[in-house]
């Protein structure tokens, strides 16, 4: 009769034990994630006013990264600043070249202790000025300074 009992129960603790492992390694896996919470943008250049554009596109690169959580500021980890550097336009062969750099500055979000800085170079080619080649100039400078924040941020000493 005890047998029986034992294999009833089998099924069950398994169960159990299954559940049980794969909430402590998601909530390891959990901890591993960065939290980020998006700072001050500001910008060098001179002309129009980018910190509206610039908040947008973070957002949105932070958003798809992947490899990081956006939080509010008061649940993240770190807080991700961005300075607009350059925006450089060159005539070339084929209409216009359009360049920009950024720079992120990654900070504990609690001692407000720099952490990394990061930084992003973007360009466009297009046939004539159309005011967008900036703006994607921009946008592809961040999104290559945003690229390597999770990896960044995973190296960092834990404590």
């Amino acid at each position: 009769m005890r047998p029986t009992t034992v294999r009833k129960s089998g099924p069950l603790l398994t169960a159990f034990v299954c559940v049980s492992v794969l909430c402590c390694v998601g909530a390891g896996h959990a901890q591993r994630v960065p939290t980020v919470a998006l700072g001050r943008t500001d910008s060098s250049v001179r002309g129009a006013d980018w910190t509206g554009p610039m908040r947008l596109e973070l957002t949105r690169a932070l958003g798809n990264q992947g490899e990081v959580v956006m939080l509010p500021r008061q649940r993240a980890n770190f807080v991700v600043d961005a300075s607009l550097l350059r925006i450089q336009r060159k005539s070339v062969a084929e209409g216009l070249e359009v360049r920009a750099d950024i720079t992120l500055i990654v900070s504990d979000a609690r001692s407000g202790a720099m952490k990394a800085v990061l930084s992003g170079r973007g360009g466009v080619r297009t046939p004539s000025d159309t005011g967008e080649a900036a703006e994607t100039a921009v946008a592809a400078a961040i999104r290559s300074a945003v690229r390597p924040l999770g990896r960044t941020l995973r190296a960092l000493p834990q404590g």
